[in-house]
C-alpha cells in the first residue's frame, strides 16, 4: 500500500485499477493494524481520482471507524472524510 501511495502519479491505468482491487482485498480482510492505516492512507488519495471505490468500502470503513485500536479508527475517520461519508460513532 505505501509503495502504490509513493508511486501513485507513475501507475498506468491499469495498475491504478489493480492496486485499487488490492487494497479494497486487504480493507476487507487484513486485521493487522499497520497493514489498515495503509491502505486506508493510500484509499484516501486513491478515491479522490475514483470515486468508484467508495461503495465498496464505505461500510467496511465505519466499521474499522469503531476499533479499539486508536490509530485505526484514527485513519478510517480520515478516510470517511476523504469519501463524503457520514459515520455512526455511537455503535
Amino acid at each position: 500500500a505505501q509503495l502504490w501511495l509513493e508511486h501513485k502519479k507513475r501507475l498506468t491505468p491499469e495498475q491504478k485499477v489493480s492496486a485499487g482491487k488490492n487494497l479494497i482485498k486487504t480493507l476487507h480482510e487484513e486485521d493487522d493494524w499497520i497493514a489498515l492505516n495503509m491502505s486506508m492512507k493510500t484509499l484516501e488519495r486513491f478515491v479522490k481520482d475514483d470515486p468508484s471505490l467508495i461503495p465498496s468500502i464505505a461500510d467496511r470503513t465505519r466499521e474499522i471507524a469503531h476499533d479499539p485500536r486508536r490509530s485505526v479508527s484514527k485513519g478510517a475517520l480520515k478516510l470517511l472524510a476523504a469519501m463524503n461519508e457520514p459515520v455512526d460513532l455511537l455503535k
